[in-house]
């Protein structure tokens, strides 16, 4: 979180997790797949929905289950554009996304503090430095 990256924790630990790096899950992601939108966990979503496996054409997926064909939903986020929930046939993947941390701001006296401290440092160090 304080490089600016995602972290992503899975809840099976012998399972495969999404990437953090580009959430290339989400690669199929387009207008035209887009639902309708939705709220959740109180944040206002998109919601996409396409067949599944969504690398094979619509036409070629197998209906297994005799009703619907199978699918697979994400929804993101409207206002941020991150993704929230991934849900395929196999699992349902969670995202949540912590804001950044604030840096905190010492304050004035705390930084005087700071910076007479390390000039002290700096001077000890001159004074018993032996030349080489």
């Amino acid at each position: 979180e304080n490089k600016g990256e995602f972290s992503i924790e899975a809840p099976d630990p012998n399972g495969p997790i999404p990437s953090s790096t580009g959430f290339t899950e989400f690669f199929w992601i387009a207008p035209e797949w887009k639902i309708g939108t939705q709220v959740l966990d109180g944040i206002e979503c998109d919601i996409f929905a396409r067949s599944w496996p969504v690398d094979a054409p619509a036409e070629s997926v197998p209906n297994t289950t005799g009703g619907t064909p199978l699918q697979v939903y994400a929804a993101i986020g409207t206002q941020d554009a991150l993704p929230r929930r991934l849900e395929t046939p196999l699992a349902v993947h969670r995202y949540v996304i912590s804001p950044k941390a604030s840096v905190l701001e010492l304050p004035d006296g705390a930084i005087l503090a700071l910076r007479r401290v390390d000039e002290s440092a700096k001077e000890m160090s001159r004074r018993y430095a032996i030349p080489q």
